[in-house]
């Protein structure tokens, strides 16, 4: 009986033993961290020490509430035999592994746990944090605490930064003057006291905040000299000496528009700018190596229609693709100069005179082009009271073959309209035909 107690006993030594320090290697020639030891306990941190027979080794370390299991817990690495955990909470019991990271020759098996408590947090917490004085590179903090006696650490990031990770400041004051800030940039504040070096109290934020621009937005921004395909923007500043215009229809969003960079405080528009369509104009003030200011509130133009000067004056027509029925040869309009003008019942239709299917008759006709709002262009019936066969010989608008003028405001030097000739099939038609009409 008592050999069996003693065996029992054995047993226990060695399993305490090995439970408190365990150092079965997952690659034994990676040798585990030993004597792992803590120091510098606070309400919300401590230093973890630990031994270790590799050199050139980095350290993986994992922790957390006590009872947790490895692999739930949060990781962080080291290159030292040592590190801090923040963020812990108070009077709260933790476990601690660390294992050796050798490189090439592996990982070692994890030694621990090792066990601490954080100190009972006794330290009141700041209250009504606020902001004031902000400018573009700094900004004013200001709070209420119960506490005497103590000293505040103001840690701040810009926005979306850890606790823990962030630039800390500490002062005896309940207010502080934060400077060094990045200008147009979000920030987040907070700030937590420190009743003594072990005992801090939780951290009270974050505040948010936008740094404003170096430079200020421009003012008074309004539009003159408005055509169907430009007009002039300006605007009023405050010494500043360059700006950026961004504008697109209206409804687009900022970053997405036609962007102008100028040293003047007035531009004119015309790049992407069309008859008879809604934009919106921004405008900032470029502020150099410091960004730019906020946008101004959009200026909302709308252009005028088509103008009348569009599309008029001399012009070479040609035939492109034409058939004037079977055996009958293949133009429909006789080459030579045309000059197109404005209908004097509708500005979006131009005129004009040609001789039409010139193998029938050669008559002289009047044609109408229709300027659509979509940009394309359809061609008026034309009729020179030809028969071939079974009614009228018409040429007349092709539909969904419409020629598209892009840009209403930059009038190409060549444009080709297609129609539709014969389409009541008086002569073998309907046949797809075009022609053409060249600036002079």
């Amino acid at each position: 009986m008592k050999k069996l107690l003693s065996l029992v006993s054995i047993i226990c030594l060695v399993y305490s033993c090995s439970s408190n320090d365990e150092t079965n290697n997952d690659d034994p020639t990676c040798g585990a961290p030993s004597n792992i030891a803590s120091s510098a306990i606070t309400t919300n941190s401590a230093t973890i020490n630990w031994s270790s027979s590799e050199t050139s080794a980095s350290y993986i370390i994992e922790y957390g509430e006590t009872g947790f299991g490895l692999g739930n817990g949060t990781s962080v690495s080291s290159n030292n035999t040592n590190t801090t955990l923040n963020g812990l909470t108070s009077n709260t019991a933790y476990q601690v592994y660390v294992r050796t990271d050798c490189d090439e020759n592996g990982l070692s098996s994890f030694t621990g746990p090792f066990n601490f408590t954080t100190i009972e947090q006794t330290c009141a917490s700041p209250t009504d944090l606020q902001a004031f004085n902000i400018t573009d590179t700094s900004a004013s903090l200001i709070w209420l605490s119960d506490e005497s006696s103590v000293t505040f650490d103001v840690e701040y990031g810009v926005s979306g930064f850890s606790i823990g990770n962030g630039t800390v400041t500490t002062t005896s004051n309940s207010f502080i003057e934060i400077t060094g800030l990045t200008p147009s940039t979000p920030y987040e504040f907070y700030v937590r006291t420190n009743c003594s070096n072990a005992n801090s109290s939780d951290y009270t934020g974050p505040i948010i905040l936008n740094t404003v621009a170096a430079c200020t937005a421009p003012f008074g921004v309004d539009f003159a000299n408005l055509t169907g395909c430009s007009f002039d923007v300006a605007w009023n500043s405050n010494n500043e000496t360059a700006w950026e215009v961004e504008y697109g229809e209206v409804g687009f969003s900022l970053g997405t528009g036609t962007v102008i960079p100028t040293s003047n405080t007035m531009v004119v528009l015309t790049e992407n700018i069309v008859p008879s369509t809604t934009y919106e104009v921004y405008v900032r003030s470029n502020c150099g190596s410091q960004g730019f200011s906020a946008y101004t509130d959009a200026l909302v133009v709308t252009t005028n229609p088509i103008d009348e000067t569009f599309f008029v004056g001399d012009y070479l027509i040609q035939d492109v693709d034409a058939t004037v029925g079977p055996g009958n040869g293949t133009e429909n309009f006789a080459s030579g100069i045309v000059t197109l003008s404005v209908d004097p019942t509708d500005p979006s239709k131009r005129i004009f005179f040609s001789n039409v299917l010139p193998i029938f008759n050669n008559e002289l006709e009047e044609i109408t082009i229709q300027i659509n709002t979509d940009g394309s262009i359809s061609l008026g019936v034309v009729d020179p009271s030809i028969s071939c066969g079974t009614g009228n010989y018409i040429l007349t608008d092709a539909g969904a073959n419409n020629t598209v003028i892009t840009n209403a405001c930059l009038e190409d030097n060549f444009i080709v309209i297609n129609y539709l000739e014969d389409p009541a099939n008086s002569c073998g038609g309907p046949f797809n035909s075009s022609f053409s009409l060249t600036k002079q």
